[in-house]
């Protein structure tokens, strides 16, 4: 059965690092729910597929107040899945959390919270609240300088390095497939798939039209 999925496209230009040292160039424009935003002044988004679905999306986005700190202005659109979710509920704890990141490659091992928020981030990981919580493909976002600069070393990562992703509902290890640059548009990496995966996405430094993307598959 197919389900109609809200994706917030937006999420995908993320992850402030909140650093004096970038551009004045851009505009610095707080939302009304106290996140702050990044975006071209206008991009387009064209041909996107979701995964198991002949369904495509072509939207035009446009934006005139930005923020470099944490993610890009939120656009909505639906698209079409026939991937079955996890819920939040089956992977939730009692501290807030929904899950711990291991990376021993770069020793990493921190908490991943929902949500891309400033607010999210500052505790942990941040989850893409769009993507799925277990099954399927699962988006993590982090920051890469600063205080929480749980994704610093993410860039060092490199194919067949190992990933460890634990919830309540058991832990799995990934093994890394990829590790490149993708444009703060290309949502791709982002799509539901049935194949379990993990992709995690953090700011490329002097880069604000690029994101440092690594996506694993699951070890079997």
């Amino acid at each position: 059965m197919k389900n109609k999925l809200k994706f917030l496209l937006g999420s995908l230009m993320i992850i402030g690092i909140v650093n004096t040292s970038y551009a004045t160039d851009y505009i610095f424009t707080p939302k009304v729910d106290s996140e702050y935003y990044y975006s071209p002044t206008s991009v387009n988004v064209t041909t996107i597929k979701a995964n198991n679905t002949n369904s495509y999306i072509s939207s035009n986005i446009s934006s005139p107040t930005v923020q470099y700190g944490d993610y890009t202005n939120i656009i909505r659109n639906e698209i079409t899945s026939s991937v079955q979710y996890t819920s939040k509920n089956d992977v939730l704890r009692e501290d807030g959390s929904i899950g711990t990141l291991r990376i021993s490659e770069i020793g990493l091992n921190v908490k991943v919270y929902d949500g891309t928020t400033s607010n999210s981030m500052k505790k942990g990981v941040g989850h893409f609240s769009e993507t799925s919580y277990w099954n399927g493909n699962i988006g993590l976002a982090g920051h890469n300088r600063g205080v929480n600069d749980n994704f610093g070393k993410l860039k060092k990562l490199s194919k067949g390095d190992v990933i460890t992703y634990k919830t309540e509902l058991g832990t799995r290890k990934y093994e890394v497939s990829y590790v490149g640059q993708i444009g703060v548009t290309d949502l791709s990496r982002l799509n539901p798939s049935s194949e379990n995966m993990i992709t995690l996405i953090t700011c490329v430094e002097n880069q604000p039209l690029l994101r440092l993307c690594v996506q694993a598959k699951e070890l079997k």
